[in-house]
């Protein structure tokens, strides 16, 4: 988002909520692990944690004074008990996020989304109501790895090509998708965008893994690379006291990440083309999806901390 827009965005660390579409998401954390004793003692701590925002332990910048309070949902499922929460703070209405278990091939697959929205909530809307359907019907009941993968690519070329295609909208947003395989312990996520992905694992509390691609222009030199091909100009926006700032943009549009769905008023510069990988997971992490309105705010090490903190019963 421009500067101007992104005034006043603050992260938030809060408990989740139930699985169902909402407006506004901060984060979505998944905790998963093999069943064992410990797991079920994740899943009661998790249930129990209370962060007030800006009185984290961490010292994680947030609104100050609102208050949210955990809650869990538990998904016991063959090998892995899953614990998934949402944290979610509306300020323009334009970002979504939705949650889904289904069963492809017999195998049960838990898909997590998260969109950040700009220019409107068309874009950001339609990929919660339909993404999933999408990826659904390309997988064509095969939940191998490589089947996921090729599902996720159709599904943000299919959304994006119809997100296009709506009469005079010009809205766009960055897109996540995690694909969580529950019998093969395999991750597979696809991402168009500034929206991030990490696991953070208790085996290698010092090594958080970034499991999709920031694409935004300031930190990934391919996309430049890409954009100048295309004829595109790359710059700052002028401010009000006449002098550029910001981050890097590429212009016509003006877009500081110009990696995901819609934007039709940004010729073919958007490219809705995802990030794709496939992971074996360990035996015990935490999945955390969250827009730019977390990864700007606290570090990544602090983000850490909160993580793996919630897996402890005293957290």
């Amino acid at each position: 988002l421009p500067a101007e827009q992104r005034k006043g965005r603050r992260n938030c660390l809060g408990g989740p909520e139930p699985l169902r579409p909402s407006k506004g998401p901060l984060m979505i954390a998944t905790h998963m692990a093999r069943q064992s004793g410990e797991c079920a003692a994740l899943g009661s701590s998790y249930a129990n944690a209370k962060v007030e925002a800006g009185n984290c332990d961490a010292n994680i910048p947030s609104t100050r004074g609102s208050t949210l309070t955990a809650s869990s949902t538990s998904l016991p499922t063959m090998g892995m008990q899953i614990e998934l929460g949402t944290a979610v703070r509306v300020k323009k209405g334009e970002d979504m996020h939705s949650v889904r278990r289904e069963v492809i091939g017999g195998e049960r697959v838990l898909l997590v989304m998260v969109a950040d929205g700009h220019g409107g909530n068309v874009a950001s809307m339609y990929c919660r109501d339909r993404l999933f359907d999408l990826f659904i019907e390309t997988a064509g009941g095969d939940a191998s790895s490589s089947s996921l993968q090729e599902a996720g690519r159709d599904a943000f070329r299919r959304a994006h090509a119809e997100v296009r295609a709506i009469r005079g909208c010009t809205a766009g947003c960055t897109l996540t998708l995690c694909a969580v395989n529950e019998h093969r312990g395999e991750l597979t996520c696809c991402n168009a965008g500034d929206t991030l992905a990490y696991i953070f694992s208790s085996e290698q509390p010092d090594a958080p893994e970034l499991v999709s691609e920031d694409h935004r222009l300031d930190h990934c030199e391919s996309e430049c690379a890409r954009l100048k091909a295309l004829g595109g100009r790359l710059g700052k926006a002028v401010g009000q006291d006449g002098l550029p700032g910001g981050p890097k943009r590429v212009f016509p549009g003006g877009l500081a990440v110009a990696r995901g769905i819609g934007d039709a008023d940004c010729a073919d510069f958007v490219s809705c083309e995802p990030a794709v990988t496939t992971r074996t997971l360990p035996k015990h992490f935490v999945i955390l999806v969250a827009t730019d309105g977390l990864w700007d705010g606290p570090t990544l090490e602090q983000v850490t901390k909160i993580a793996l903190k919630t897996r402890q019963p005293e957290a």
